[in-house]
Parts: C-alpha cells; sequence; structure tokens
C-alpha cells in the first residue's frame, strides 16, 4: 500500500496526471483512509473465507478523486503494477 501510495505520487508529480481541473493531491492520510476502508470491508464481508483485498477500495481512496476518465483508468492500471 506504501508502495503504491509512493508510486502515484510520484507519477503525478513528474507528469500531468491527476492535474486537470486541480491537483490530486495525494497525502500521507489517504494511507490511514485506505487502510481503515480495507479494514471495514473486512469486518463486513459475508464470505466465510475472507481476505484482505486492499486493491478492492482503490478506486474509491484514490480514482474517484482523479477527474478524468484517463487519469481513473491510469489508477486502476497503478494497482495492478502495469506501469
Amino acid at each position: 500500500m506504501i508502495e503504491f501510495n509512493a508510486r502515484l505520487v510520484k507519477r503525478t508529480r513528474r507528469s500531468h496526471s491527476g492535474k486537470q481541473g486541480c491537483p490530486l493531491g495525494v497525502q500521507p492520510s489517504d494511507l490511514t483512509r485506505w487502510c481503515e476502508a480495507v479494514l471495514y470491508h473486512y469486518n463486513v464481508n459475508p464470505n466465510l473465507e475472507r481476505k484482505f483485498q486492499p486493491e478492492s477500495v482503490v478506486q474509491l481512496i484514490y480514482a474517484d478523486r482523479m477527474r478524468t476518465l484517463a487519469d481513473k483508468e491510469k489508477v486502476g492500471r497503478d494497482i495492478r503494477g502495469d506501469l
């Protein structure tokens, strides 16, 4: 999670990603929100085979904050490691 956040910060600083409208502004507090969302998702998951899935809330924490579809898709590729 920390590595993903760092990659996203680095990419948004060196390119135009996340700059349409206003800067993305990825913050350390995003990691806290991400952890809280993952824990919540884990605790309310009705499946008997529960497991932590950080990628399940990346859309909510990061991608939905992007202004353009292209930037939203880049965040999705980043979480899969397809930089």
